[in-house]
């Protein structure tokens, strides 16, 4: 597939139709149950845990219908969407590192519409600025961050409460930790194992894995132009 999709959702659908002649209503049926998912959100956020389950029903019907179905599911018998249009819709499951077989449909209609309505921002010194300038906030609100240091084993007290992190670096004392490494290995190498409830056992052992990849830095003898690159990602 070699396909350009355009920022904007009127552009975007043009685009797929003349990809793809016949799918324009399954199209702007994804952006409209998209806008129904983002708006459906909004309110659960402002509701604060109290929804209202019969406004939810009045207002956001379809949300409520595909909302716990895969991509795939809903684009193929709820929208019966044509295979290539389907294809070239999925081409952002990378970013949420999960097929469209198995990658929730509410997640992903949110990333694309929001990707197709507002654009993309790419920092001038690539993602690298971004992750610095994160950095710099965090340090001038009071953060402190530790580079090149390994946490080892998490700390509990006698009552089996969190009382400390054993690094490298040596011993910090905390009530609280957020931990995004893998459980199994946390479990595994860092908790004591009578520590560990069945229940989060049983969980990590349950869980697949989900996208694994390795990254190449191709060098190239000739420059953007003379290849015919002008834009930033490709997937």
């Amino acid at each position: 597939i070699d396909a350009t999709l355009p920022c904007g959702r009127q552009a975007f659908t043009d685009e797929m139709e003349r990809l793809v002649p016949g799918c324009r209503a399954s199209v702007e049926a994804f952006f409209d149950l998209g806008a129904e998912t983002l708006a459906a959100g909004k309110y659960m956020t402002a509701a604060a845990g109290k929804v209202d389950s019969k406004y939810m029903q009045e207002h956001f019907p379809n949300f409520l219908r595909t909302a716990a179905y895969p991509v795939n599911t809903v684009l193929n018998k709820a929208l019966k969407m044509p295979a290539l249009a389907r294809d070239i819709m999925n081409t952002y499951w990378g970013y949420l590192g999960v097929d469209a077989d198995h990658l929730s449909f509410m997640q992903y209609v949110n990333m694309v519409c929001l990707y197709v309505n507002h654009g993309a921002w790419i920092p001038e010194k690539t993602s690298n600025q971004l992750t610095t300038g994160l950095l710099e906030r965090f340090r001038a609100m009071g953060g402190t961050a530790w580079f090149n240091c390994r946490a080892e084993e998490i700390l509990f007290d006698e009552e089996e409460h969190v009382c400390g992190l054993r690094t490298t670096a040596g011993v910090v004392e905390t009530r609280h930790i957020v931990c995004n490494a893998n459980p199994t290995m946390v479990y595994a190498n860092m908790v004591p194992e009578h520590i560990v409830p069945d229940r989060e056992r049983k969980l990590a052992g349950a869980r697949r894995y989900s996208a694994r990849m390795f990254v190449v830095y191709m060098g190239l003898n000739k420059s953007a132009e003379e290849l015919g690159l002008k834009d930033y990602s490709y997937f």
